[in-house]
């Protein structure tokens, strides 16, 4: 099921929570829900094996870094290996289809 959010106020994080919860559940898309509504609330959101993690948009994450500090065995990396794989497949295929003019659904 894909999922689109309207309006950053109300029961958002609890809907972004949520979707840990339910896997097979996407958020597809977000919007404002009035005209002028403040879109600051939109942040970055990472799911992982530790569930759902809000990144500040200020907040400067050197991924490299903490890859490096993972190997180290100094913590877990942001990005599992695994969603590193599925990303770049993703963009292969994204690429793949924008050369052949196709639509791709994920």
């Amino acid at each position: 099921m894909k999922l689109c959010l309207i309006g950053g106020s109300g029961h958002f994080d609890y809907v972004l929570n949520g979707l840990a919860c339910l896997p097979d559940v996407q958020l597809a898309a977000f919007s404002a829900g009035s005209s002028g509504e403040s879109l600051a609330k939109l942040q970055a959101w990472l799911l992982n094996d530790a569930g759902l993690q809000a990144l500040p948009p200020e907040a400067e994450i050197s991924y490299f870094a903490d890859f490096v500090r993972a190997i180290r065995a100094e913590g877990r990396c942001l990005v599992s290996a695994e969603d590193s794989f599925r990303s770049t497949a993703a963009s292969l295929i994204a690429r793949d289809a924008a050369d052949g003019m196709q639509i791709i659904v994920f």
